[in-house]
């Protein structure tokens, strides 16, 4: 009897409400339609449009916290770091002619390194710190068909050290009645200097090549060297070889 009675008094609190108020038969949001219930069309739009923002279905997303998405437009309020402990973060491919990135600002991007500018190599470019020096190599002597100690033939070789460029040279010929018959490029780094003697006093010493050496990357030092053998027969011509051997 005593569950029957509480039975009673649930199902009339069940339909009047815990106070004994009906609930509401009208809601802002929900429309009863017989045993069914009814979500107004505001309601419906506001979540379909909040959908669409979380799924990425239209032009820009919002990716604040959430997940990169490929082919839209990303929008963050914070800065994105990719990080890689093994080697590079990020590698960017594209077609041929596409570059593969692009930048809205014309602002200097602090520490970002190129060994490419314009198409050309870092190494196309001078520096403000190069330098420019002048190698200048006294001559040997060459030829003596007389075999009285002076020779016929004397020849200079200068050389630009590795890592500089040849930009120019000359000669000088202290010699009493020396002529100078060649004064010119040899090969890609030196600049070499022949002169006929008078074949009476004439030093070897007398004469000097110069070659004008450029370094893009820092300072070059100037000095003074003896020319040697080899370096004097190194890029001769046949004709050239056999003046000077006196043949």
């Amino acid at each position: 009897m005593r569950n029957g009675l509480f039975r009673k008094i649930r199902e009339r609190q069940g339909a009047r409400g815990p106070l004994g108020r009906a609930p509401p038969r009208h809601h802002p949001l929900i429309k009863p339609k017989g045993n069914t219930m009814n979500v107004s069309r505001k309601t419906s739009f506001a979540a379909g449009a909040l959908m669409a923002l979380i799924l990425g279905s239209s032009t820009a997303y919002a990716a604040t916290g959430g997940d990169f998405r490929l082919g839209a437009v990303n929008s963050a309020g914070h800065m994105s770091t990719l990080q890689s402990t093994h080697g590079p973060a990020l590698m960017l491919k594209s077609g041929e002619e596409t570059p593969p990135f692009q930048v809205n600002r014309g602002v200097m991007v602090p520490k970002l390194n190129s060994s490419m500018v314009g198409g050309k190599h870092e190494t196309a470019f001078a520096l403000k710190t190069g330098g420019v020096a002048v190698i200048t190599a006294e001559g040997i002597g060459l030829g003596d068909a007389d075999s009285n100690g002076v020779p016929e033939e004397v020849s200079a070789v200068a050389t630009c050290p590795a890592g500089t460029v040849r930009t120019g040279g000359g000669a000088t010929d202290q010699t009493t009645g020396g002529v100078t018959w060649s004064s010119a490029p040899s090969g890609l780094m030196s600049w070499q200097v022949a002169v006929t003697t008078n074949n009476v006093d004439a030093q070897p010493e007398a004469v000097k090549a110069m070659v004008m050496c450029y370094n893009p990357r820092g300072p070059v030092d100037s000095r003074t060297v003896l020319t040697t053998r080899s370096q004097v027969f190194a890029d001769l011509t046949p004709g050239m070889r056999d003046k000077l051997l006196g043949r």
